[in-house]
């Protein structure tokens, strides 16, 4: 039945993609769609997981965006840099 069956993540991003021909990117790709992003609160949690993964390939987006106008997104930024050892 399907309102008692448990589906994992990965089970449904599958189906998404076979049923609307999506691609789906990895969560290194869509970080990067987030962080590049216009939205505030995805693009603050983007820079976060970046440097809370320590995830260097983003060095250079995180030192673009620690000189924003935003204040919320310039201190994650320069927090993520913090993580990054910048």
């Amino acid at each position: 039945m399907p309102m008692i069956e448990e589906t994992s993540p990965d089970r449904i991003l599958q189906r998404a993609s076979r049923l609307f021909a999506l691609p789906v990117p990895s969560e290194e790709e869509a970080l990067e769609q987030l962080m590049r992003g216009d939205a505030r609160w995805p693009k603050c949690c983007a820079l976060y997981q970046a440097g809370s993964a320590r995830l260097a390939r983003f060095k250079d987006i995180c030192l673009e965006m620690a000189g924003h106008s935003d204040p919320l997104i310039r201190e994650t930024a320069s927090r993520a840099l913090l993580s990054l050892g910048s």
